[in-house]
C-alpha cells in the first residue's frame, strides 16, 4: 500500500511543487526541525492574530481602541522566544519589520473601523473535506469568512508580503480555489462566493468569482497534484529543486543539493572520506568544461554540415576529399506524411482518417504517453491497469545538468541576534 498523507493542504502541495525533497523531509519522513525565526513570517503571523481580534470584537459591536491594538501587537512580538531571527533582506532589520507591521495595522484600522462592514461567519476557520471524484482528504485554514449585505459570501485571505497577485496567478488559483472547495463542501447552502486576497502593504484587494468550469478543472488539477505526491512516495523519487526558497529551508544540513557545499566549507570534513570534497569539485569542474566544449563542437559541426550540404547542392558534389578520409553527402527526395510539428491540425485530420479506415496496424504504441497521460494521471480503468501492471517496471532516469554560477549565488541570509 502506497503511503499517502492523512490530509492534504495547499501548503503540502505547494511544498512538493517547489521542492519534492523538502516535501519528503517534512511530510513523509516527518523530520522535526526547530523553526527558524524568519522576520517577515513572524510579522505576518502577528498581524493575522491582531486582525482576528479586531474582527471578533467587531462582530460583538465592540471597537478595540487603536492604542490598545498597537500595544497588543508589540506584546505579541515580546512573547516570541527564539534564539535568533533571520532577515534575508540586505536592507532590513527586525525593527524594520516590526515597524512595517505596525504601519500596516494602523492604516488598516483607519480604513475599516469599526470592522462591521459584513457579517462575520468565522476567523482562522479550520475546514476539512474530501476532494470530489476522489478519496483524498483536504484541510485548510481560512483567515476570514464573511457575508456581505448583498448576500455574497467572501472568503478572505490577508497577505503581508510585497507581491501583488492577480486572479490568473497559479498560487491565487490553487490556494483560493482550494478554500472555495472547502466552503462549498462544508456550507452547501452558500451559492454566490467571492474569493478575496487583501494585500495589506498596498491597501488593495484582488477579487474573483470562479466559474463552474474552473472549479471542475481545479478539482482535476488538485487530484493530479496529489497523485504525483503518491507516485513519488511509491518510487521514493524526491529530487531537490534549488530556488530562492532554499534560504528559508529548515533542512539545508541534510539536503543533497547543499551537502557538497557544506563539506567544502567545513575543513574538518574535507579531510575525511575516500573522495574528498575538493576531488568532487574537480570532477564537477571538468564536467562543466567538457560540457561547454561539447556544445561549441556541436555548433561548429552543425555549421560545417550545413555548409557541405549547401555546396553539394550548388556544385553537384557528393564526396569531399580530406587528409583524414572522405565526407559523403547524400541528398535524396522522398514522400512523407505531414507531422504533428509541421501542422498539428493537418496531422489530427490524418490521424482521424487513418483510424476511420481501420489502419491501426500502422500506428506505433506510444508507451511514454500511455504511462504519463494514462497510468500516472489515473485516466484508465483499474481493471485495464491491473492487466498492464505486468509490463511496468521501475526505471532509473538520471540527469546531469549545469547551472552557471552568478553573483546572486553568493547571497546568504543575514542573522541578527
Amino acid at each position: 500500500m502506497v503511503k499517502r498523507l492523512g490530509k492534504y493542504s495547499y501548503s503540502a502541495l505547494d511544498t512538493f511543487e517547489n521542492c519534492p525533497k523538502k516535501f519528503q523531509f517534512s511530510y513523509i519522513d516527518k523530520i522535526k526541525r526547530e523553526k527558524k525565526g524568519n522576520a517577515p513570517a513572524i510579522m505576518g503571523g502577528i498581524v493575522h492574530r491582531v486582525l482576528e481580534k479586531l474582527y471578533k470584537l467587531g462582530a460583538d459591536k465592540v471597537l478595540f481602541p487603536k492604542e490598545d491594538m498597537i500595544r497588543f501587537y508589540h506584546e505579541e512580538w515580546n512573547n516570541i522566544v527564539i534564539d535568533f531571527i533571520e532577515v534575508v533582506s540586505e536592507y532590513h532589520t527586525v525593527d524594520d519589520y516590526i515597524k512595517i507591521g505596525e504601519d500596516i495595522l494602523s492604516d488598516y484600522y483607519d480604513k475599516f473601523q469599526p470592522f462591521q462592514q459584513s457579517k462575520l461567519l468565522g476567523t482562522e476557520l479550520n475546514l476539512s473535506y474530501t476532494l470530489p471524484n476522489s478519496d483524498f482528504l483536504f484541510s485548510c485554514r481560512i483567515d476570514q469568512l464573511s457575508k456581505r449585505d448583498d448576500g455574497v459570501i467572501e472568503i478572505i485571505d490577508y497577505k503581508t508580503g510585497t507581491h501583488l497577485a492577480k486572479p490568473t496567478d497559479k498560487n491565487f488559483h490553487f490556494q483560493m480555489g482550494l478554500y472555495l472547495l472547502a466552503v462549498r463542501a462544508n456550507y452547501p447552502n452558500f451559492k454566490e462566493i467571492e474569493l478575496v486576497q487583501y494585500f495589506l502593504r498596498h491597501g488593495e484587494s484582488v477579487r474573483y468569482k470562479m466559474r463552474e468550469d474552473e472549479e471542475e478543472n481545479l478539482i482535476e488539477e488538485l487530484r493530479q497534484a496529489v497523485i504525483a505526491t503518491i507516485q513519488a512516495t511509491d518510487l521514493q523519487s524526491f529530487p531537490p529543486k534549488e530556488s530562492p526558497f532554499c534560504r528559508f529551508c529548515d533542512y539545508a544540513d541534510i539536503c543533497p543539493a547543499k551537502i557538497h557545499n557544506q563539506m567544502l566549507e567545513d575543513e574538518e570534513k574535507s579531510s575525511d572520506g575516500d573522495i574528498s570534497p575538493e576531488k568532487l569539485k574537480d570532477i564537477a569542474n571538468r564536467y562543466i568544461e567538457k560540457n561547454k566544449e561539447s556544445k561549441v563542437l556541436k555548433e561548429d559541426l552543425d555549421a560545417l554540415k550545413a555548409q557541405l550540404i549547401e555546396i553539394s547542392k550548388q556544385h553537384n558534389i557528393s564526396v569531399f576529399e580530406s587528409d583524414f578520409g572522405k565526407v559523403n553527402v547524400s541528398i535524396k527526395n522522398d514522400y512523407k506524411f505531414v507531422t504533428k510539428t509541421d501542422d498539428p491540425k493537418a496531422f489530427s485530420e490524418l490521424n482521424y482518417l487513418c483510424r476511420e479506415a481501420g489502419l491501426d496496424d500502422f500506428f506505433v504504441l506510444d508507451s511514454r504517453a500511455l504511462m504519463k497521460d494514462g497510468i500516472k494521471k489515473q485516466r484508465i480503468e483499474q481493471d485495464l491497469v491491473d492487466k498492464l501492471q505486468q509490463f511496468i517496471e521501475e526505471a532509473e532516469t538520471p540527469r546531469v545538468t549545469v547551472k552557471k554560477k552568478s553573483e546572486k549565488d553568493d547571497d546568504s541570509p543575514k542573522i541578527i541576534r
